[in-house]
C-alpha cells in the first residue's frame, strides 16, 4: 500500500489564508488517515519547518524537494481550496500525476457530519 500526496495551494495565499489552508491540509490529512488512506502533506511539513526555523522556501527549491515525494506517491489528493486552480504548484503536482497516469481525486468540503468528500476512483487504486 502506498501513499496519497496531499496537494493543497500554498505560496500563491496570504498570510492568514495560508494559516487556513494549513489547518485545512490537516484536518483532511486527519480525514484520510480515518478513510484508510497514508497521507503525505507537503504543505503542513513545509509550513511548520518554516515557522520554527524562519526559513523561507522558495518555489523551486520546494519543487527540488517534493519530485522525490510524487514519484513515490501512489495517488493524488487535491484540496478544493481558494487558490488551488491559480496554484503553480497544485497545477504541476496535478500535471505531474496526468503524465504517470496515476489517479488524482479531490477532496471537497462536507457538508454536516462528513467534513470532506472524495472521488472513490483513488480508493480502488490505492487501498
Amino acid at each position: 500500500m502506498g501513499f496519497v500526496y496531499l496537494a493543497v495551494p500554498y505560496s500563491g495565499l496570504k498570510p492568514v489564508e495560508r494559516n487556513i489552508a494549513v489547518s485545512r491540509s490537516f484536518r483532511a490529512s486527519a480525514w484520510l488517515m480515518k478513510e484508510g488512506f497514508h497521507p503525505f502533506n507537503p504543505v503542513g511539513f513545509g509550513h511548520f519547518l518554516e515557522g520554527l526555523v524562519k526559513m523561507e522556501v522558495s518555489h523551486a527549491r520546494w519543487l527540488s524537494y517534493a519530485k522525490p515525494f510524487l514519484a513515490a506517491a501512489s495517488g493524488l489528493a487535491v484540496l478544493i481550496h481558494p487558490g488551488w486552480r491559480e496554484s503553480l504548484g497544485v497545477q504541476y503536482e496535478i500535471t505531474y500525476f496526468l503524465s504517470v497516469h496515476r489517479p488524482i481525486s479531490y477532496l471537497y468540503p462536507g457538508t454536516g457530519e462528513e467534513p470532506f468528500v472524495m472521488e472513490k476512483a483513488i480508493r480502488e487504486d490505492i487501498l
